[in-house]
């Protein structure tokens, strides 16, 4: 036995080194100055698919192009580029819609400001090798594949429902329609999570299929003359159901992340292994960096995984746990206490508000908003009026939870809501006082571990260069 665990420790060490190496290649070439001189000032005759929307006004877009191959190309190394443009086009484009358009093309750039949003980088991470602007724009042909996203968009506006592009945002991830005052309330609160689609979302779509599967099977199971694996054959249909909500929503660090996990954790099963939470985030890690190396420039790569990671080691490590409703308390409390030093240097903002916002709208999305959606969205399929009162119900619960957010910014003061700007000493600091808050030791010491966390409430009163 140990040699085996000697044996899996080395090829996980191999693994994480060549991933790393691949990192490292692929960051520097995609933070090169990479746009090949046929693009470079020059009008282009490209013909692109839209992969990304997001609308601005009545006529203006911007969002992610793919270029595909065709005969007016003249500058080929630009075939199957994402390029990220803005156009000005009257008529609503969809999602997968192949357009023939004529393209100015620059390199990646953006401001590079202390405590700022590095905005090349983050182009970089998308996987953008230019930016520019479309002069004019013919559409072609939208494929049937690409339909899906635009088929879900005319369900929930024929249902007429009020909060119809927070639920497209949940269903297949598109934003498009989700305002600056929508993002502003869920930032405020902690919320942001909830509405784009992560591995939350990606867990929830697996734990359903899970459960609505395992009854149908059982009783084929017991009409059948040969004994059947009911729970293997469940997880791996519920494993097919997220990998497709997975490809579906684009494949984000999240998303990635959490379909990676299940692959992983269904494979143990079928092979009768038992599973280490913490080697089973660290394979995922090294196989994700390898898949998608450029996620590493992403903050939401290393949220997700830290916030995973944090679970694992403060909650699912206690062996002894009294109730479902208190290992959701300790979760949540795990979450923000190894999160803040995290996300105070790299969001810069620590909300105090989010922890009752998440006690109150976690359990709503997870039992009623997703699952009266996504069967919503199916039922309507079969049944129009069973389809369109369930998603009656996911509109009224996300009104409501709306209205709850509203609510708490309402009755909690400005300055009370969110704590955040200070050092990274501080972050260390802090952050190696909250592992040990989680660590499983004696009620005392962690209260002493606590006094680590203090620093962060103080004021930064550095001017920054």
């Amino acid at each position: 036995m140990r040699r085996n665990k000697n044996k899996l420790g080395c090829v996980l060490l191999v693994l994480l080194a060549t991933g790393l190496i691949r990192v490292v290649l692929v960051l520097h070439e995609a933070l090169a100055d990479t746009l090949p001189p046929c693009a470079l000032n020059k009008t282009l005759q490209l013909q692109l698919r839209v992969d990304e929307l997001k609308r601005y006004s009545d006529t203006y877009w911007t969002g992610s192009f793919v270029v595909l191959p065709s005969v007016e190309l003249m500058c080929q190394p630009l075939v199957d580029t994402k390029l990220r443009l803005s156009l000005r086009h009257p008529q609503p484009l969809i999602l997968g819609q192949i357009l023939n358009a004529q393209v100015r093309l620059k390199l990646l750039w953006g401001s590079l400001n202390v405590a700022g949003f590095d905005y090349r980088r983050w182009l970089a991470a998308k996987g953008y090798k230019a930016t520019g602007y479309i002069q004019q724009a013919n559409p072609l042909e939208t494929p049937a594949v690409a339909s899906i996203t635009d088929h879900v968009r005319k369900r929930l506006i024929e249902s007429d429902l009020k909060q119809a592009s927070g639920l497209l945002a949940l269903a297949v991830g598109n934003q498009e329609g989700l305002t600056t005052a929508h993002w502003a309330r869920l930032r405020k609160t902690g919320t942001v999570h909830l509405f784009v689609i992560s591995g939350l979302h990606v867990a929830l779509v697996g734990g359903w299929l899970y459960l609505l599967l395992l009854t149908p099977l059982r009783v084929v199971a017991a009409l059948a003359t040969k004994p059947m694996p009911v729970q293997k054959i469940a997880m791996l249909l519920s494993l097919g159901g997220v990998f497709s909500y997975g490809w579906l929503s684009g494949f984000n660090p999240p998303v990635m992340r959490a379909v990676v996990m299940a692959g992983l954790v269904s494979l143990a099963v079928l092979m009768s292994r038992r599973t280490v939470h913490l080697r089973i985030l660290l394979g995922t890690l090294i196989l994700t960096m390898l898949v998608q190396p450029l996620s590493s420039l992403q903050q939401g790569f290393w949220l997700s995984y830290m916030t995973v990671a944090a679970l694992c080691w403060g909650v699912v490590a206690f062996q002894r746990q009294p109730g479902r409703v208190f290992v959701f308390m300790r979760a949540r409390l795990v979450l923000f206490v190894a999160m803040a030093p995290l996300l105070g240097v790299l969001v810069g903002a620590v909300p105090v508000i989010s922890i009752p916002a998440n006690l109150l709208v976690v359990p709503v999305v997870t039992l009623v908003t997703l699952p009266s959606l996504l069967l919503g969205l199916l039922g309507y399929e079969f049944a129009d009026g069973i389809g369109r009162w369930l998603l009656t119900l996911a509109d009224i619960s996300l009104v409501t939870l709306f209205a709850v957010l509203d609510w708490l910014l309402a009755i909690v003061p400005v300055h009370v809501q969110s704590f955040g700007y200070f050092s990274s000493t501080t972050a260390v600091l802090a952050g190696l006082a909250a592992f040990t808050c989680c660590l499983p030791l004696r009620f005392a010491l962690r209260m002493v571990a606590v006094l680590g966390l203090l620093p962060m409430l103080l004021a930064n009163t550095a001017n920054l260069p």
